[in-house]
């Protein structure tokens, strides 16, 4: 919020592997809907005092998009990317 003197928070998705990760200033989204989990939102209200509040939001997944990878196929992968 621009005129708040609250601490930033970012909401990110995209690691899949870790899950939902709650943190103090940051929260990951990814709950691995494309391998047929759950898809999750946060719903976030801005307050008339300009501070905010979240709700995560998750539901199914309707179907499985992409194979779950093993952590032995993930490790090789990384390991040839150079990771």
């Amino acid at each position: 919020l621009p005129d708040s003197a609250e601490v930033p928070h970012v909401f990110f998705g995209h690691d899949a592997r870790l899950r939902l990760q709650q943190e103090a200033r940051a929260t990951g989204l990814d709950t691995g809907c494309c391998y047929g989990e759950k898809l999750t939102a946060a719903l976030v209200r801005i307050n008339a005092d300009n501070t905010w509040e979240s709700e995560l939001i998750s539901v199914p997944a309707h179907a499985q998009h992409a194979p779950k990878r093993t952590r032995q196929v993930r490790d090789e992968e990384e390991m040839r990317d150079g990771k």
